[in-house]
């Protein structure tokens, strides 16, 4: 069978189409992220188990706050929510909801910086 360059183009402009469509719309199998594929395996387990230990590290900051008074108390406090924050962001690995993101649940930069400034006053 002897191809015309007009039917090798459409050809070639057919595929590129079906091309473009999988990489845009998916193929048939549907696609799973990096991150639902590490939640659901084994590392993401000994990530949440890790994320629950940090859980527990804050509530002990906390614990160890509540029996000190003025700025000791106020920055044990900072610090003990936003430890708690990152524990419960990683303790979710794998549970997230369609369309849910772990950068929604991660302290944000302006809390990390909250808890800077209340570390060096302390330390003062």
């Amino acid at each position: 069978m002897k191809l015309t360059r007009r039917q090798i183009r459409k050809i070639i402009a057919e595929e590129k189409l079906k091309i473009l469509a999988e990489v845009s719309y998916g193929s048939d199998e549907a696609r799973v992220s990096e991150m639902s594929e590490l939640g659901s395996g084994p590392a993401g387990a000994k990530i949440r188990k890790a994320g629950e230990r940090i859980v527990s590290a804050s509530r002990s900051i906390a614990e160890a706050g509540a029996g000190q008074t003025g700025r000791m108390k106020a920055g044990l406090e900072d610090i003990s929510e936003f430890v708690m924050s990152v524990g419960n962001t990683l303790s979710s690995v794998g549970a997230l909801n369609e369309g849910e993101s772990l950068t929604e649940r991660l302290p944000t930069v302006s809390e990390l910086k909250a808890v800077k400034r209340a570390i060096e006053r302390l330390e003062k």
